[in-house]
């Protein structure tokens, strides 16, 4: 039989140097996996079978002692306890062979507990108190080792794997839901959700078939990841299901698609629209000459008509123009209650000959905007314009601005006829209208100027209950009051109707 593994273990302790380094996490998993080893061969950490089992760290600090009750009260007499240090020297104050002065019968072995890499976690020693072969205590003590070592690589593993999944869960956008093989629900979710939002999600995870859709949760879009775990062994391991939110993303590529077909527009614009205009202007002019001669003529209202479709036609003209090489911007600080307050007081006919009432509120004094004067009345004027057409007699049009942060917020609400989701999704785009005499270009100019000014246009609209239109703009800071540009309107800038 070969002789029992002695390690270079210092003999030599110190009795006073109590609770060192329990606390760091190699030491308490050490602990932690020696007692689970011991408590699957035997059932609890303290069997009175003929043995101790004592772990010892890098550094020498006896961190447990387990197994039979008399033994470890043997080795407690010999200051072999836990919480001490065995020491690299003798000291006067130390005990000389930490186990060579055991009673006569004990028979010590050790074993290193080793990770990948050469990295020395500590010692396992077992202490028995009979003639057990040296064979046997030295196969059983490394066999303890060697568990040990297992379970400390396999948590560390499990340690480094949730680390890993922990770092990519934060750098996705992704809504992830894990319903394990045992009914367990895991979710993260990257921002907060609805709870209605977060229970679509584990019911789709759990019934929708493996696949790659897009969901409408809530008000919000989603492309799904669908898919079923499965064991090495091939048996089933659950349900994942990835959420991605595209509802900006799909909003972005929409405004991208209309951007070209405007861009495509003003190309075509650009070199019809001088065309059309020149010959339209002499027939308009030849035709109301000759009107003017026919006054007594019954056919004298076909002439009319003829001279109302052509100032159509030129409306359409000048919207053309508008959008394909719109005047320069002429930016200057402007009061946005006083320039929205004095276009009210502008449309105020046409509201009282719609018979609708408009109201106006604010929530500041007085709110600073930079831009150009024309075009801001060409955007409020259109979207008031489509405000008043929508509402029936007593229709109601709320027109209120604030502030939020660093932006300007005008909102125009009507008690209208409204839009439906359809509708909504298109009202951007060029040619589309929902009126008889509209050309469809109103609201695709507002948004270009509302761009070009940094802002953003948005609308909100529920069929039979009305269209909420919100604009907002950059906030400026107020100038001397010898600089503040209170616009005044210089006629009607004639926006497009939609």
């Amino acid at each position: 039989m070969s002789d029992p593994v002695v390690l270079s273990l210092p003999p030599y302790y110190d009795a006073q140097e109590q609770n060192h380094d329990f606390g760091n996490i190699p030491n308490m998993y050490f602990k932690e996996a020696l007692r689970k080893h011991i408590r699957a061969l035997y059932g609890n950490e303290n069997s009175d079978g003929p043995w101790s089992v004592i772990a010892i760290d890098a550094h020498n600090l006896i961190l447990d002692i387990l197994g039979n009750s008399e033994i470890r009260a043997v080795l407690k007499t010999h200051a072999i306890k836990t919480g001490v240090r065995i020491l690299e020297a003798p000291t006067s104050s130390g005990i000389e062979s930490a186990f060579a002065e055991l009673p006569r019968g004990f028979r010590v072995s050790h074993a290193p507990v080793v990770l990948a890499r050469e990295n020395l976690i500590g010692v396992v020693t077992v202490v028995v108190a009979d003639e057990t072969s040296t064979w046997i205590l030295d196969t059983f003590t490394k066999s303890i080792a060697a568990a040990v070592e297992r379970e400390l690589e396999a948590e560390w593993q499990l340690r480094d794997n949730a680390m890993l999944y922990q770092t990519l869960l934060s750098h996705l956008d992704y809504h992830v839901v894990r319903i394990g093989s045992d009914g367990r629900v895991r979710a993260y979710h990257p921002i907060p959700i609805q709870d209605d939002v977060h229970n679509q999600m584990l019911i789709h995870t759990e019934r929708t078939p493996d696949g790659d859709i897009d969901l409408t949760l809530g008000d919000r879009l989603y492309t799904c990841v669908l898919r079923t775990l499965t064991h090495p062994t091939g048996l089933p391991a659950g349900r994942l299901g990835l959420f991605r939110d595209i509802t900006d993303q799909r909003k972005i590529e929409r405004r991208m698609r209309e951007t070209d077909r405007i861009s495509i527009l003003a190309s075509l614009a650009a070199g019809i629209a001088h065309e059309i205009r020149n010959p339209l202007t002499t027939a308009k002019g030849f035709l109301q000459l000759f009107a003017e001669r026919q006054l007594s003529n019954p056919d004298h209202r076909y002439i009319d008509l003829t001279i109302q479709e052509l100032d159509r036609i030129g409306r359409l003209v000048k919207d053309f123009m508008t959008l394909a090489r719109p005047e320069p911007t002429r930016y200057q600080r402007i009061e946005l209650n006083h320039l929205v307050q004095e276009l009210i007081h502008f449309m105020m006919p046409e509201a009282m000959l719609h018979g609708v009432t408009m109201e106006f509120g604010t929530e500041r004094s007085t709110i600073y905007v930079k831009g150009d004067p024309n075009q801001l009345k060409q955007v409020l004027m259109n979207i008031l314009q489509n405000a008043l057409q929508a509402c029936s007699a007593h229709g109601k049009v709320d027109i209120c601005t604030t502030q939020k942060s660093s932006s300007a917020v005008v909102s125009v609400r009507d008690t209208g006829v409204g839009l439906t989701k359809d509708q909504l999704g298109r009202v951007f785009q060029p040619f589309y209208t929902t009126k008889d005499s509209g050309t469809g270009l109103g609201l695709a100019i507002c948004r270009q100027i509302m761009q070009e000014h940094g802002g953003s246009i948005e609308i909100y609209s529920q069929l039979g209950e009305g269209t909420t239109v919100t604009f907002q703009l950059p906030v400026v800071a107020p100038a001397p009051d010898s600089e503040i540009q209170n616009p005044r309107l210089l006629g009607n800038p004639g926006p497009s109707q939609v």
